[in-house]
């Protein structure tokens, strides 16, 4: 034989060739190995197949969630206004959740994908936090928070699924999931905008189904509808007008003229000086609110600066008052007072609430703080007059018609409270117990100091309990520096000290916080004052807008942050 060949062994064996015969263990060997082999490589490529077939899906599955995410932003960005595209409208965002839509033209990618909005940032919370702070959302409407009362998010969630339907089976992947989050590009600033009622009754400030000038403004019930009618929602503006929010509707973004603010008198000059018995009407407001599209210009006061405090930052430029007989002061009482005719002080003269369906008119001021007559009751939203650092205030921003307060103007009260942020035309006339020095100045970083007040020569100091939930009280014994129960450490926007400084964390702006870390907060809903005032407490710190004060308008810019596959 000579060539070595299966053939010629099986050949060999069968002619009896003996020199074949030792070559039939080793063919039985031969055919053992191949048999081996084969069953390995088998498994191998069986293996890596599904190995590809897995990774391949896996790909085409992040493809769909990636797909699923871009649809859903698409949907909020084309949220905007009908009559200016630049500004988005919250009642048209996307709600509820699109389920197995079609990735791509393929038809073999489908994402399950869903949306919802939150007021803070939802990347920090847990499960069961994202679902207690979930804003509510309806298709006809939009987000809604009822805690804040607010119809506009910060931040929306997105989750998608994504699947690859071609290759269902073994081996394939069962679909990927990511969530990522959207932050709204907004500013922090508060429009202000609510209900204005008589204490202790159901009765609101109303302007009528047709208010025009020379309207009259009269007591009428409350209507308790979300959102309140236009015709009870008013604003108190930083100039101490009082505007109806409707009257001054923007166009395309630009505002049609001056709104119409409560007045003394119809007449547009030659206003003679207040009396008692004089009814209150509507008149065009002296001073046109803000233009939206102009972020350098304005002729009404931003929040919480006063009209000096604006000319020293801004040298040759004012923000207009509006004239003497629109004024209206919140005084230690909550009653409206007018103001003099030269706005160097308020005068004795109130706005009354005789009895619900009557016009409302001017009146001696008279009754305590719980009048049913004279004393008013703003919404947190209806806005903080004149009130902030420029009148050594702290407002809140959740509560923004509501400044920190001594309760009753006693030094010796057991809880502080959030009270009617208190007005004056003159500046630094605002009465001890809303007054706390140094009050956050917006140029400066975290700052380590006492929080004081002074009343009749004597310095009270801030004191922390240093328990989560307590209540923050005076004391007349002050260390000479700020330490232990005395130290408050004051942040505003930046790390340091101005706009060219790096600025905080958004949660950790506008707060002040005790020497072992917790942020001065309004206390629970359900332990109020009379009612009506939340109490100051000390907490741990969250972010959210109950623990900052004088916040300043701040731009946040729309971005994703927190992409990450959950599954």
């Amino acid at each position: 034989m000579t060539s070595w060949s299966l053939v010629s062994v099986v050949r060999g064996r069968l002619t009896g060739d003996d020199r074949e015969r030792g070559s039939l263990p080793f063919l039985a060997l031969v055919m053992i190995v191949c048999a081996s082999l084969g069953a390995v490589l088998l498994t191998t490529v069986v293996s890596q197949a599904s190995t590809s077939r897995f990774d391949e899906t896996r790909v085409h599955s992040l493809d769909a969630a990636q797909a699923g995410i871009d649809h859903v932003l698409a949907l909020i960005r084309s949220a905007v206004s009908a009559d200016d595209a630049t500004l988005g409208d919250a009642g048209a965002l996307p709600c509820g959740g699109w389920d197995d839509v079609r990735a791509d033209s393929s038809d073999t990618s489908t994402f399950t994908a869903s949306v919802a909005y939150y007021r803070v940032n939802p990347a920090a919370l847990d499960d069961a936090a994202r679902a207690s702070q979930k804003m509510i959302c309806a298709s006809s409407g939009g987000p809604f928070d009822r805690a804040s009362n607010s119809r506009a998010p910060k931040f929306a969630l997105i989750v998608s699924f994504g699947r690859d339907n071609s290759r269902a089976g073994s081996g394939a992947s069962k679909g990927r999931r990511v969530e990522t989050v959207y932050n709204f590009q907004t500013n922090d600033v508060n429009i202000s905008g609510g209900q204005i009622r008589v204490y202790g009754s159901d009765s609101c400030m109303d302007a009528g189904d047709a208010p025009a000038v020379g309207t009259a403004v009269t007591l009428q019930p409350c209507i308790n509808s979300t959102p309140p009618p236009e015709k009870q929602v008013w604003s108190y503006r930083s100039d101490l007008s009082i505007e109806l929010v409707s009257s001054a509707v923007a166009v395309s973004g630009q505002p049609v003229g001056p709104g119409l603010c409560i007045d003394s008198s119809s007449l547009a000059a030659d206003v003679p000086d207040q009396a008692a018995g004089q009814p209150l009407v509507l008149n065009r407001c002296g001073v046109a609110d803000p233009n939206p599209r102009d972020k350098t210009a304005t002729s009404v006061c931003p929040a919480g600066t006063t009209p000096g405090e604006y000319a020293s930052k801004n040298p040759g430029r004012s923000c207009a008052n509006s004239p003497w007989h629109q004024r209206w002061s919140v005084d230690d009482n909550a009653h409206l007072r007018g103001s003099r005719m030269d706005q160097g002080d308020v005068n004795g003269l109130c706005i009354d609430a005789p009895a619900p369906g009557a016009g409302l008119f001017l009146q001696g001021c008279a009754g305590g703080t719980t009048d049913g007559r004279q004393t008013w009751v703003p919404a947190d939203t209806a806005g903080a007059g004149a009130a902030g650092a420029g009148n050594e205030q702290l407002v809140n921003y959740a509560q923004f018609a509501t400044c920190l307060d001594v309760t009753g103007q006693n030094v010796s009260a057991s809880y502080l409270i959030l009270y009617t942020c208190k007005q004056n035309p003159r500046l630094g006339a605002v009465r001890w117990n809303q007054r706390f020095v140094p009050s956050p100045a917006l140029d400066r970083g975290p700052t380590l100091t006492k929080l004081t007040t002074t009343v009749n020569g004597t310095t009270y100091c801030l004191r922390s309990p240093l328990t989560a939930g307590g209540y923050p009280v005076l004391s007349s014994t002050c260390p000479s520096t700020p330490v232990g129960e005395f130290g408050w450490t004051v942040a505003q926007r930046y790390q340091s000290g101005g706009p060219d400084t790096p600025e905080l964390a958004y949660g950790d702006r506008y707060t002040i916080k005790d020497s072992v870390g917790r942020c001065l907060s309004l206390g629970a809903r359900s332990d109020r004052h009379s009612s009506f005032y939340y109490k100051a407490v000390t907490g741990t710190c969250t972010g959210s807008t109950s623990q900052k004060w004088n916040a300043d308008p701040s731009s946040l810019k729309a971005n994703l942050t927190n992409t990450r596959e959950t599954g």
